[in-house]
């Protein structure tokens, strides 16, 4: 499964969006995406910095938003592992840029990255985003199931499998998915390797002359494993 990053959802409310974010998600299975708690906080702040400029656009977003919800990606809510495991990484000084409130003179707010992390590891996902800096920050010291930059198609992380309880490398190659922190070889009854572009196209059109949110969110994915 993957955990999408704020920059990968919202890419698809540009005007122009990239065509290689857009084929690689058309690509995947509906549930083999997820849409991480820390995502959605990101999504909405957007929707409502924009309602003090653009009403109508933001009311053009915030129906974007309830239509993602309703598909078949599954919503990573921010439960009591997820919580435990953000708290303890905002205690690491290293990561303190990532979770500390960022200056009033400075447009960006706080972000979601460590929150998206923590909401990934728990579920043993791989993280996809265009932002690879922070979470391969957080990857030092809260390991990462994987990463992933859909718009360079490269693996920044790779996925793992377990065994005997500790992480060993995989052989992932094209047409191999992580389902559930497993990986599927060459597709499985809940895996779609041909893709199915048609929620993915109604998901991402929005009326003309979009625009992004005004935002870029920082979100990334990153969690201490037992093994060393």
């Amino acid at each position: 499964m993957f955990v999408l990053d704020t920059n990968v959802l919202s890419e698809f409310t540009k005007q122009i969006p990239d065509p290689i974010i857009m084929g690689w998600v058309a690509a995947r299975s509906p549930t083999e995406l997820a849409i991480p708690f820390g995502a959605l906080v990101e999504l909405q702040r957007g929707v409502e910095l924009l309602r003090r400029t653009n009403p109508a656009r933001a009311h053009q977003l915030s129906r974007w938003v309830d239509d993602l919800l309703e598909t078949d990606m599954p919503f990573l809510k921010a439960d009591a592992a997820v919580a435990r495991l953000y708290g303890e990484m905002n205690v690491v000084p290293e990561l303190r840029h990532l979770w500390v409130l960022h200056r009033p003179s400075q447009r960006r707010g706080p972000g979601q990255d460590l929150l998206i992390a923590a909401a990934a590891i728990v579920h043993a996902a791989v993280v996809a985003t265009v932002d690879v800096l922070d979470f391969l920050t957080i990857n030092k010291y809260f390991r990462l199931p994987g990463l992933f930059n859909p718009r360079s198609q490269a693996w920044e992380i790779r996925p793992r499998t377990r065994t005997n309880g500790c992480a060993a490398p995989s052989a992932i190659q094209s047409g191999d998915n992580l389902v559930g922190g497993t990986l599927v070889k060459n597709g499985s009854p809940e895996t779609n390797t041909s893709g199915d572009s048609r929620y993915a196209s109604r998901l991402w059109q929005l009326p003309p002359n979009s625009s992004t949110f005004g935002f870029e969110g920082r979100m990334g994915a990153r969690s201490r494993l037992p093994c060393t």
